[in-house]
């Protein structure tokens, strides 16, 4: 029975996995400690780096990343940074509407193509 449920469990992560890429949740208690921080720095580059290791450790939400990228003045860096959360998003059939954060077209575009040919990567054909 043990063996049977751990089988099951396996699985089930491993679909999580398949599915959003996602095995490190952040925890809302920690995103508001680093969202706090982040937002304290005085410049974007300070920021920019703090969201690139937070990025890299943890997954987030569409919505934890909107915020957090919200706090940068920068275009190019909102991109940047969206691009590289693209594969620790825990809810990636969302992450269409971070498009709302750009002001240039241009950045809208090249991030729908992006996540694009991310998703023909993923689904079978």
């Amino acid at each position: 029975m043990k063996k049977f449920l751990f089988t099951i469990l396996t699985v089930s992560i491993c679909q999580l996995f398949a599915q959003t890429g996602c095995l490190n949740p952040i925890s809302k208690t920690d995103y508001s400690t680093a969202y706090n921080k982040i937002k304290k720095h005085d410049f974007d580059e300070a920021k920019k780096t703090d969201i690139e290791v937070l990025l890299s450790s943890k997954c987030l939400t569409t919505n934890q990343i909107s915020k957090l990228l919200k706090v940068l003045s920068f275009e190019v860096d909102k991109l940047y940074l969206a691009k590289k959360a693209y594969g620790n998003v825990t809810d990636p059939e969302n992450f269409k509407s971070i498009n709302s954060i750009f002001d240039f077209d241009d950045s809208k575009n090249e991030l729908k193509k992006f996540i694009e040919e991310k998703q023909s990567l993923t689904i079978p054909h």
